[in-house]
């Protein structure tokens, strides 16, 4: 190789890495100016669009280093600006939501729970009484002290029927939803006893079966459909109620001020991620 063609080859690799350090690299320039463009708008699909096409500029094109630092300090200004406006929205959501509960809180009573300590409570929605009568549907919802919802279904009489779920029904489009299924247990959340003469079954549903049972009542209520309950053994019906407006009422109530607290909850936590986000944001650069 002569000294020419050997000056000629490191000109030409010379000339190839300052022209990708410039960015002329035609596809990555093209890929920036959209993210860019993208990068002003309003539109939240955009705005992730242009993080998309910064993150992939970064990675497709690794020798191209002016433009990969222009890419990364507008993505993070980017990501920065979206975190700030969700941190907007979830501090709007979280004032309405806690002004709700505040309307809502004089509508349940707080009461002491048999069997809970003495400084921990229950929340009941505010005149309701379950029925406990023979042959009568049993329906108790209330708040735990530590926010959890619970659903307890019971019969009452001289040989209750023994089931192990329920399903609530809105019969005139067949819509359903079924409970978890809670084995008979003398010692579990569904159980016998007898009390004044009667012998009563309740089954305490879960936390996830609450959850369904009661969503889907507050779902079904304000269409303003009948509802029923039935007890279920074996994947069987053996025993159909028509909720009551009372019931009905009481468990839309019970569970828009769980599922309300719940959100509540929920934005806290995403608003403390979020300024932890944008503290690293502001600081990584």
């Amino acid at each position: 190789m002569t000294l020419r063609t050997l000056f000629l080859l490191l000109s030409t690799a010379f000339l190839l890495v300052s022209c990708s350090d410039d960015g002329s690299n035609k596809d990555a320039e093209a890929l920036l100016s959209e993210a860019r463009t993208l990068s002003t708008s309003d539109n939240r699909a955009d705005q992730e669009r242009a993080v998309f096409l910064f993150d992939s500029l970064h990675k497709a094109y690794p020798t191209e280093v002016s433009l990969r630092k222009e890419a990364i300090y507008l993505s993070r200004q980017l990501r920065l600006k979206m975190s700030e406006a969700d941190s907007a929205d979830f501090a709007d959501r979280y004032a309405t939501d806690s002004a709700l509960l505040v309307r809502m809180d004089p509508l349940f009573v707080r009461s002491k729970h048999p069997t809970l300590p003495d400084d921990e409570t229950v929340m009941r929605y505010r005149g309701y009484e379950p029925q406990d009568a023979r042959g009568e549907l049993f329906l108790d919802i209330l708040l735990r002290h530590d926010a959890s919802l619970q659903i307890v279904v019971g019969t009452t009489g001289d040989r209750p029927v023994r089931f192990t779920s329920v399903k609530v029904e809105v019969p005139e489009t067949g819509a359903y939803e079924v409970s978890d299924t809670i084995p008979i247990s003398d010692k579990g959340r569904n159980y016998l006893f007898s009390s004044g003469g009667q012998t009563r079954l309740r089954l305490t549903l879960s936390l996830a079966g609450s959850e369904r049972i009661a969503s889907f009542i507050a779902l079904k209520a304000p269409e303003k459909k009948s509802l029923t309950l039935s007890l279920m053994r074996d994947g069987k019906e053996v025993q159909k109620f028509a909720l009551t407006p009372s019931q009905t009422e009481t468990v839309t109530e019970t569970y828009r001020f769980y599922a309300t607290y719940v959100e509540l909850k929920n934005l806290e936590e995403r608003m403390q991620r979020h300024a932890l986000y944008r503290s690293h944001l502001r600081t990584d650069r």
